[in-house]
């Protein structure tokens, strides 16, 4: 849950920015956990009048590049733990969750 969060994130993520500012028609990562094998996908869809897929990909690119670099800024990081947080507290209240 957590790895997704800076990419897309109720849409302040970097993959989001690129779907706010109109350069993608939509953007998404998508998780496929399984115990043995899994992967990490990012569903890309361009707009429909004038952008190429690889286009569309370069731009993904450069996002995931900004996120290896840590270009990205403080506000977003502390949204996403805060979100978490959010979502954990819960767990941590039940005692089923806890043992």
């Amino acid at each position: 849950m957590g790895n997704c969060r800076i990419v897309q994130n109720a849409g302040t993520g970097l993959l989001d920015e690129l779907v706010n500012n109109n350069e993608l028609l939509a953007a998404e990562p998508i998780h496929d956990m399984h115990t043995e094998l899994g992967g990490y996908y990012i569903l890309v869809v361009p707009k429909i009048i004038g952008q190429s897929l690889k286009s569309a990909e370069d731009l993904v690119i450069k996002q995931l590049n900004k996120l290896k670099a840590g270009d990205f800024s403080d506000t977003l990081l502390r949204g996403v733990k805060t979100e978490l947080r959010i979502y954990y507290e819960p767990f941590l209240e039940d005692m089923d969750w806890r043992t």
